[in-house]
């Protein structure tokens, strides 16, 4: 028999890269928790997926169709289900909208007690932006990283169900872990058609600064992990998640042209911007070619220490990105 749970986890970005992998992983948890996974579509279509899932209980699993950016919905969605945990994969142009929302409703509830945020590797501190930290930060998917991480930090208290010294009153807000992946291994992926067809790597990072990767499993273990500590050990931490080696933008192309055996250019930043309106509107076009640029341009990896902390919070080495490369390429070149 499965051991029994009080755990109520709320996965916001349940079809997403991080979420598609962090569902199957706590399924299978011991601590076998209720998951609530809000969809704006039909719920049969995300319901159908997770129930083929091994692990899956539909007594543990609730598929409600709603939008998370709806507040009456989500604090009744809060307050249903008892909600104790919440893991935030936020993305897309309304970003911070979004989580604005979210955090004020999870303020509000009664059971919540620790979130889990998904933001980036860096420093997105109050020391950081003092010391210039939104220089030539233009990309609104990165500087709403300094202002949830600051509002989490500053603007939160952690839950205390006694009283407290002042006045008697009872303190509100949750504990949290704010996990910094570095870049996507699957970015790579869809970029397919740019290295195979047009022998270009489309993530313009050119720059210079040294670039780390990591395998979204890894999010995902780490995303398990961090919910079941519960605040506990990393609660109120950044863990930055990703690849020990940094890359620059050429060494990366290099690396592709090396594994598909064939001659690779690294994208410049407009051309990027231009092929990417047609697919996703000229706005997001901008914030991806804005975020690659500055990625490259400024570095996006890890120090030592922060390496060697998340080889403790994982309780292993993360994937490397030579060895995807490499199988990637090898997996294309067999279709």
């Amino acid at each position: 028999m499965p051991q029994e749970t009080n755990m109520s986890i709320l996965v916001i970005g349940s079809t997403g890269k991080i979420g598609r992998r962090l569902i199957p992983r706590l399924l299978s948890s011991p601590s076998t928790p209720t998951l609530v996974l809000p969809t704006t579509k039909e719920p049969s279509t995300l319901l159908s997926t997770v129930s083929s899932l091994p692990g899956y209980d539909e007594s543990r699993v609730h598929v409600p169709q709603g939008s998370i950016s709806d507040p009456p919905f989500l604090d009744a969605l809060l307050q249903k289900h008892s909600v104790t945990s919440v893991f935030m994969a936020m993305t897309g142009p309304d970003e911070l909208f979004t989580t604005s929302l979210v955090l004020s409703a999870l303020q509000r509830s009664a059971t919540v007690k620790h979130v889990v945020y998904i933001s980036a590797a860096g420093d997105y501190s109050v020391d950081a932006i003092k010391a210039g930290g939104m220089q030539g930060s233009d990309a609104a998917n990165v500087l709403v990283k300094f202002l949830v991480e600051a509002k989490l930090k500053y603007g939160i208290a952690a839950r205390d169900d006694g009283e407290s010294a002042d006045k008697g009153k009872k303190k509100t807000g949750f504990s949290w872990t704010v996990l910094g992946p570095t870049l996507f291994t699957d970015n790579d992926a869809m970029g397919k058609q740019w290295l195979m067809e047009r022998g270009v790597y489309f993530q313009a990072l050119g720059g210079g600064a040294g670039i780390s990767f990591v395998d979204v499993e890894d999010i995902a273990l780490a995303g398990v992990i961090a919910l079941e500590d519960d605040g506990r050990k990393w609660g109120g931490k950044k863990i930055i998640i990703g690849g020990k080696k940094a890359y620059t933008g050429d060494e990366v192309a290099k690396l592709w042209s090396d594994a598909l055996r064939k001659e690779l250019r690294l994208a410049e930043r407009d051309e990027v911007e231009a092929d990417l309106a047609g697919v996703i509107g000229p706005g997001h076009a901008r914030m991806l070619a804005d975020m690659f640029q500055e990625f490259g341009e400024r570095g996006f990896a890890m120090s030592e220490e922060q390496y060697r902390e998340q080889v403790a919070f994982l309780g292993k080495e993360p994937e490397e990105y030579e060895q995807f490369v490499q199988s990637t390429a090898q997996a294309w070149k067999a279709e």
